[in-house]
């Protein structure tokens, strides 16, 4: 399979189990996020999804977006920047398998998401509430 972030690493497609919506506002996020977790790590995207507190974004002097990684010295910030490219070329392979997930009215959700990882705290922020309310009110009874 050839490359296509130009790192020399392959594209690794995988598919990821669709979000399901019920009739009474719940949803199988629970084990969505759980099986996703494990198969985007798997394949080598869960760091595209779990950011990074050191990771930055930016514009370059040609206005291109880039992230760079800050460690506290210029020599790695400047190779940070270089692997930049490759970076966001990975993560946005993440944030379309992530994407794919996510059922058509809800796509709104995702929308706007420039990163796996913005994609993923916005489906958190959706569905975790409605399935921590549901799992306490099937608790209580």
């Amino acid at each position: 399979m050839a490359s296509n972030s130009g790192d020399g690493k392959e594209w690794r497609p995988i598919t990821l189990a669709p979000i399901v919506e019920n009739s009474d506002g719940s949803s199988n996020y629970a084990e969505f996020q759980s099986k996703a977790k494990r198969k985007l790590d798997a394949a080598g995207y869960w760091k595209y999804v779990a950011g990074d507190d050191q990771t930055h974004t930016g514009f370059d002097e040609d206005g291109n977006e880039v992230t760079v990684t800050t460690r506290g010295n210029e020599v790695e910030v400047n190779i940070a920047k270089k692997g930049a490219e490759s970076w966001l070329a990975q993560d946005k392979k993440a944030l379309a398998i992530i994407v794919e997930a996510v059922p058509g009215p809800k796509l709104y959700v995702v929308e706007d998401c420039k990163s796996a990882h913005e994609a993923w705290e916005a489906l958190k922020e959706t569905y975790e509430p409605t399935n921590a309310l549901m799992a306490i009110t099937l608790k209580s009874r």
